[in-house]
């Protein structure tokens, strides 16, 4: 118990009792939308997280094959520079010999 002696509850009347009443019945209508938008939030950074996530994968997906596309490219190069040194250093012998 507290050291505080309990004041008595003093008779709300009718008018007091339904402004009460009509104040609570507002703060529940408050919280109930409040609640609604707060999930309305969640649904909507859900679907976001989702498609980031989604898009993410996508643009991994695309990363590797651009790579593998890249090694192929560099190898078909590095194979072309060796053919045409080759025809560069036949092309001097040739031209030496002229």
């Amino acid at each position: 118990m507290s050291d505080f002696p309990e004041k008595p509850k003093a008779e709300l009347t009718d008018i007091e009792n339904e402004k009460m009443e009509r104040r609570r019945a507002q703060n529940r209508k408050a919280a109930r939308r409040f609640r609604e938008k707060e999930k309305s939030l969640e649904t909507k950074l859900q679907k976001k997280t989702q498609k980031l996530e989604s898009d993410n994968t996508s643009l991994r997906t695309l990363i590797r094959e651009l790579k593998r596309e890249r090694e192929i490219l560099q190898h078909q190069l590095q194979g072309h520079l060796y053919v045409c040194s080759n025809v560069d250093d036949t092309y001097m012998q040739i031209s030496l010999l002229s």
